[in-house]
This record gives structure tokens, sequence and C-alpha cells, in this order.
């Protein structure tokens, strides 16, 4: 989710039933917040990087202007 301009922020959630491309979020989420969905993969090596050695970052990555 959004967790500034240019900032997101990797967040737990509990999914429960999908239908075709739609999947419904049980919790994690509030209704109005920004999510990555499609293109998502391609932050992964930013992922792992964030996870692997920066643990005062509190996992925030820095993707650019929203």
């Amino acid at each position: 989710m959004c967790a500034g301009p240019g900032l997101w922020r990797i967040t737990d959630v509990q999914v429960g039933e999908s239908v075709d491309d739609r999947v419904e979020i049980l919790k994690g989420l509030q209704g109005g917040e920004d999510i990555i969905g499609s293109g998502a993969i391609l932050l992964k090596p930013m992922l792992v990087r964030a996870l692997q050695g920066e643990a005062g970052n509190e996992e925030k990555i820095g993707i650019g202007e929203k």
C-alpha cells in the first residue's frame, strides 16, 4: 500500500474468495488505499534488497513518483 509520495509498504492481507481477476480482501487494507497490482513482480529485486539488509527501513520501498 502507499506509504507516501513514491514509497510503498509491504502489507499482509487476508484474502477471501476470488472470481476471475478479482480477489476479496478481508483484512489488511482500508477502502480507498492505493495498492500495486499488475506489474508488482517487477518490484521483487527491490523487495529482496530491502529485506536483506535495510532493517531500519521498515520495509519501505522507493519506486519513484506515484
